[in-house]
Order: C-alpha cells, then sequence, then structure tokens
C-alpha cells in the first residue's frame, strides 16, 4: 500500500480493468519499464558513437546528392517555355 502523498500504482489485469495490482504485477511491470528504459539508453548510446555518426554522416550526404541529382534530372526534361 502506498504511503500518504505518495500514489499506488495502477496496473491492468489480464481481463482488462484497472485497479490496485499484486505485488508480482507491479514487479513485472516495474522490469518491464526497466528493461524498455534501458534498451532505449543503449540504443542512444550506440547511435551516438563515433563509427555510426560517421556512417550516418555518409549516408546524409549520399541521399542529399541523390536528391539533388534527380532534382536536376527532373528539371532537365521539363520542357523549356520559349519567350
Amino acid at each position: 500500500m502506498a504511503s500518504i502523498g505518495e500514489a499506488a500504482p495502477i496496473v491492468r489485469s489480464e481481463a482488462g480493468e484497472a485497479g490496485q495490482g499484486t505485488s508480482a504485477e507491479v514487479v513485472r511491470l516495474e522490469r518491464s519499464v526497466a528493461f524498455a528504459l534501458d534498451l532505449i539508453a543503449t540504443a542512444r548510446h550506440e547511435r551516438d558513437a563515433a563509427p555510426v555518426q560517421a556512417a550516418r554522416r555518409n549516408l546524409a550526404a549520399v541521399y542529399g546528392l541523390t536528391r539533388l541529382r534527380r532534382r536536376q534530372e527532373q528539371s532537365d526534361a521539363r520542357p523549356r517555355a520559349s519567350a
């Protein structure tokens, strides 16, 4: 039970109704949230690593050049209005 000024954990039972969860449900939920947060932190750390940052910059440059080339090809293919 939660102390004064502290919210009791609310979980959904298998049937879907909200209410006070059993301690096992609360522990499972807390572990699930902790695992998700750890997974997010790991992914952010890997994404910020130097080799990954360099690869992302390289892919961004290639993507930008590809878009520019495609746009130039489309503008070259359009008929020009004669003055």
